[in-house]
């Protein structure tokens, strides 16, 4: 009996140590860094929402949204996920003037492997501009 008992034992401690060597690592995914471009008037309005992605050298992944924001806001990032799909945006404050302009905002984000595992969503409204008022400059 002694021989079962060894080998029972032998196998409960190979199963365990498997179990434990084959727990995936619990990544996070969260936003490392937010940019924003100066005034960009290479970008039409009509591109609000466009994306670009690549992957930095870091290992990181940047994403460009073309977006439009007041002249003269500052920008906070708004970073959310639910489940697959990564919510981008971002909120204004500071001084409000009665300009807008196009953006590039970036954001760079860390944890995510594939890429090809999420969906990538501009939560910020899409301004229709009817009157563009040329301002001269000074």
């Amino acid at each position: 009996m002694g021989k079962f008992y060894k080998k029972g034992l032998v196998f409960i401690v190979l199963f365990s140590i498997m179990m434990i060597s084959c727990k995936q690592e619990k990544i996070e995914v969260k936003l490392h860094a937010f940019e924003t471009s100066e005034c960009r008037k290479d970008i039409e309005y009509d591109q609000q929402g466009e994306m670009a992605i690549s992957t930095s050298k870091d290992g990181n992944l940047t994403v460009s949204v073309y977006g439009v924001g007041n002249c003269c806001s500052e920008f906070q990032p708004l970073f959310e996920i639910k489940n697959d799909t990564i919510h981008l945006g971002f909120s204004e404050g500071g001084r409000i003037c009665s300009c807008f302009c196009c953006y590039d905002f970036v954001y760079e984000i860390e944890g995510i492997k594939d890429v090809s595992n999420y969906t990538f969503n501009y939560t910020n409204r899409i301004i229709e501009i009817v009157e563009i008022e040329e301002i001269p400059e000074e």
